[in-house]
Formats: C-alpha cells, sequence, structure tokens
C-alpha cells in the first residue's frame, strides 16, 4: 500500500517542509526526509523522537489555530484534552503508529487522482437546520485566535436567512463579532440568489467596511446554480458547504466538514469563484500611505451625472478655505492633519462645485442635529473630527457664520437643493458621510471611527442607495431653509 508516513501527514498537517523541522531539532534535513518516506523510522527509541514531538508541538503553537489539538480531539476522543501532556501522548501515540484510533486511512489521498478517503462530518436539514450550522460556524470562528480567514460564497435564495425575523439581526451581530476580534472576511454576493438586496448586502452595516477586515465581492452573471453549492469556510479549520436543489425547506441539506482535503478542496472552489466576481467595495485608510489610492480612485470618477449628497451634519466642501483657517486656530489640530484636511477638502470642493455648476445637486441635513448645534457653545464638527482623528469643536458664534457661508452658496448655486429632515427616520446615512454619483460612485466616511474612506461603483449598492435617498427626498422634504434656523 501506498502511504506517507505518520511524521510526514503531521508536516502536511502543520504545513512545515523537511528543512523546518531539520533547523528546529539540528538535525540533517535529509535524515527528517527518510523519516517522512518511511525510508527510515522515527520511533519512541530513537535519541530525537521526543525533540520531534517538541517541535512539532512548538509548530502548532506558533500557527495560532490549535490544529494539532482539533485533529487528535477526533482521532483519540478517550484521551482529556485538558491535560497539559495532551498532545505529547497523542503525539506519542500517532508517530509510534500501533494506535492509530479512529484514523483508519493514512494513504495518499491527497496527491492521488483516484484515490478514496474516509471522513467524519456533520449533516444538517431544512432551513432550520442551515441557521443552526451557520451559528455553530461562526461560534466555532469565535472561538479561534484572531487572524483567521473566512470565506463565504452562498449561492441559495435566501429564504432561510429572513424567514425569521430575529435571525437576521443574531447572523449580522456574529458578523460583528467576527470582526472586532480581528478575523478576516472575504464575501461573494451573488445576484442570482438576491431576494432582498438590502438585507442580503448589509446596507444598514455599512460599517462592516471600515474595519478593514471585510473584503466583499459580487457576481452579477446569471448561472444555474441550483447544483453548485454555498461554500463557508475558515481556512484550514472547517468548511461547510450547503445546497437546495429547489425552494422546499427539507430538501436543504448542510454539511460541516474539518478533514484538510475537503478545505483544501473547497478553498479551490472559492477562489474559481472569485475569478468572475466585481469588488463591491475598496476601503482606503485615512492614515495609511493608501490614501494616496483613493484620490487616484476617486479623481477618476467623471463628473457628467446627478449626485446626492448625505450627512448628518454640514459637509466640509460647502466651507471655505478661510473658514477653515479660523477652525484650525480654534483648536489644537498637528500640521499633518491640518495638511491632509486642506487636501481633502479641495479635492472633495472641486468635486462637488464641478457637479452644481451643471447638474442639480441634494444636500440632506439632519434637522435634529442642526437644532443640537444652534443650542450648544461648544459644536463638533464630526466629518472633520473623522479626518484629522481627534475632537475638533468651534464656538457658536463661528459655527453662525458657517451657516451664513452655506446659504450664500446656496442662493449663488440655484443647482443645489438643501433639505432639512430628522435622520431618525433615515438609519443607511446616519454616522455616515455619503456622496452618490448616479451610474459612477458612491463614497462613503464613517463619521464616529472615521479611519476609512469607502468607494464602490457596484450597481447592486448604487441602485439601492440611488432608491432610497429619493425615496427619502420625496417624503421628508422641510418648507424651512437653512437660512430660517438662523433667524
Amino acid at each position: 500500500m501506498n502511504y506517507k508516513s505518520q511524521l510526514g501527514y503531521i508536516m502536511d498537517l502543520l504545513e512545515i517542509t523537511g528543512k523546518d523541522l531539520a533547523h528546529k531539532i539540528n538535525v540533517d534535513r535529509t535524515l527528517v526526509s527518510k523519516w517522512k518516506n518511511n525510508a527510515r523510522q522515527i520511533k519512541p527509541n530513537n535519541v530525537h523522537f521526543n525533540n520531534v514531538i517538541q517541535a512539532l508541538i512548538d509548530f502548532n503553537h506558533e500557527r495560532k489555530d490549535s490544529i494539532l489539538d482539533r485533529f487528535f480531539h477526533k482521532v483519540y476522543p478517550k484521551e482529556d484534552r485538558n491535560e497539559p501532556d495532551y498532545l505529547e501522548v497523542c503525539l506519542h501515540l500517532w508517530l509510534d503508529g500501533h494506535e492509530l484510533g479512529n484514523f483508519n486511512n493514512v494513504n495518499d489521498w491527497r496527491t492521488s487522482k483516484h484515490a478514496l478517503y474516509a471522513t467524519n462530518v456533520e449533516i444538517y436539514q431544512g432551513n432550520q437546520g442551515k441557521r443552526d450550522a451557520i451559528i455553530d460556524f461562526f461560534n466555532y470562528a469565535l472561538d479561534m485566535p484572531a487572524g483567521q480567514e473566512i470565506f463565504i460564497s452562498d449561492y441559495e435564495t435566501q429564504n432561510w436567512l429572513f424567514e425569521d425575523e430575529s435571525y437576521y439581526s443574531l447572523y449580522q451581530d456574529k458578523i460583528q463579532q467576527l470582526i472586532k476580534i480581528g478575523h478576516r472576511l472575504t464575501i461573494i454576493h451573488h445576484m442570482s440568489s438576491i431576494d432582498n438586496q438590502p438585507k442580503t448586502i448589509g446596507l444598514r452595516k455599512f460599517n462592516i467596511y471600515y474595519s478593514g477586515n471585510v473584503t466583499s465581492y459580487y457576481n452579477d452573471t446569471y448561472k444555474d446554480v441550483t447544483q453548485e453549492p454555498s461554500i463557508y469556510i475558515i481556512h484550514r479549520q472547517m468548511a461547510m458547504t450547503s445546497i437546495c436543489s429547489d425552494l422546499i425547506e427539507d430538501h436543504r441539506y448542510i454539511t460541516m466538514l474539518r478533514d484538510p482535503f475537503s478545505i483544501s478542496h473547497y478553498v479551490k472552489t472559492f477562489v474559481g469563484r472569485l475569478q468572475h466576481a466585481k469588488l463591491l467595495v475598496s476601503s482606503f485608510s485615512l492614515h495609511a500611505n493608501n490614501l494616496s489610492g483613493f484620490k487616484d480612485e476617486w479623481h477618476s470618477i467623471g463628473m457628467k451625472s446627478n449626485m446626492y449628497y448625505s450627512v448628518p451634519q454640514l459637509p466640509l466642501p460647502v466651507f471655505s478655505e478661510d473658514l477653515l483657517q479660523r477652525i484650525f486656530k480654534e483648536n489644537n489640530i498637528k500640521e499633518s492633519s491640518q495638511q491632509l484636511l486642506l487636501t481633502t477638502f479641495r479635492q472633495n470642493q472641486n468635486l462637488f462645485f464641478n457637479a452644481i455648476d451643471s447638474h442639480d445637486v441634494d444636500l440632506i441635513i439632519d434637522q435634529e442635529e442642526l437644532e443640537f448645534m444652534f443650542e450648544s457653545p461648544l459644536v463638533t464638527l464630526q466629518e472633520i473630527s473623522s479626518i484629522c482623528r481627534t475632537k475638533v469643536t468651534i464656538s457658536q458664534d463661528l459655527f453662525r457664520d458657517i451657516i451664513k457661508h452655506v446659504c450664500i452658496v446656496q442662493s449663488k448655486y440655484p443647482r443645489l437643493h438643501i433639505t432639512i429632515m430628522p435622520f431618525s427616520q433615515a438609519r443607511l446615512v446616519q454616522n455616515i458621510a455619503l456622496w452618490v454619483f448616479e451610474d459612477k460612485r458612491l463614497y462613503t466616511i464613517n463619521m464616529i471611527e472615521g479611519s476609512n474612506f469607502v468607494v464602490s461603483d457596484a450597481p447592486m449598492i448604487l441602485t439601492y442607495v440611488q432608491e432610497y435617498l429619493k425615496q427619502l427626498l420625496m417624503e421628508n422634504e422641510n418648507d424651512d431653509t437653512l437660512c430660517h434656523y438662523l433667524d
């Protein structure tokens, strides 16, 4: 029977080379090669046996994913994982080869095109089964050390996600927890499987794209995907697949796998799907070198379309440079932040005024926030605070001068329409500065944690946001002008 040694299997599992192990235990790598290929056995009476075990334990610890612990839990379920020498005991049994426990096949199925292999799987059924499987998947990931790579590609219609009203909130909460502890998510959204765009792509959860830990793609190419499995993967840890040949709930079957061969197979499948997908959102950090990348991408946008601009406070472009200098004088803003703010101001102002020279522009201002600012002795400027990464406040006198300036701008540009409305009715735009160029790009900045610009040209986002803002404008127009609040 053609097979690798027990040591070779563990080395492959840990993704270490013979050179790595040889260096760790200070032996020639040709000796490790003989052990791995079973040309020479590594047994308990070998002088290097204990050193090999300790080296493998060290490699397992360096990975920070407990892969050996989870592997041996399946192979030797009777061994107590709480014992401090658990891995040492299991590796001794495994390398000795007399007791392979529940692992009954060490054939080289990873390189053979025709080999069969045995693995343990967990099966779930129906819409409720998929909901349970997803939560089990997320909880498993939450127990892993930070930095796990998670891949999601869900081909199926989303009735399993939305038929339980409380479940979608739980689903989003789990996503937020994964991001918070430092896992990285790559998601492919499939247009042909979307029943409810706003919920499916999580537009009301825009803040996930400001973490730097989420990369989303979309695939709008229509194809019959009834025989294609949905895939959820924790790289090197777990793969979950789901398939439903029709809309009958009980005909949905979900499989959870943990063997490295299955995980590797589905990672390749996921990568194949990425080749046909487009980036949904680009994220650019305000305080890192890739700000120049944002400038290049943003400047490539044509100014031949209508623009909607929505913020919870007065937008930066309607200020003047003189007003900005007064803001600097009232605050202890670092020189580097001043330069960043001036650069952002000039670029945004250029875009803003080019647009309203030839097209209608709708500017939406939060009524409740505006009234609060008129009553406050010190007014916090959220957008500028986000860009400078420090709290920026201005006096009531300077705030009123800014409002007067905006009123002058509005009178000068009849194509500029300012709508004042309570943002409590507009959850999407709360705490987010939002520009939308129709048929072009969407640009946002998070007003609370403000560490990133976000840019998207995906039709599935642009179409929804445009319709959302148009509906808000129709339903919430207020006859009171901005100058009315000065009076």
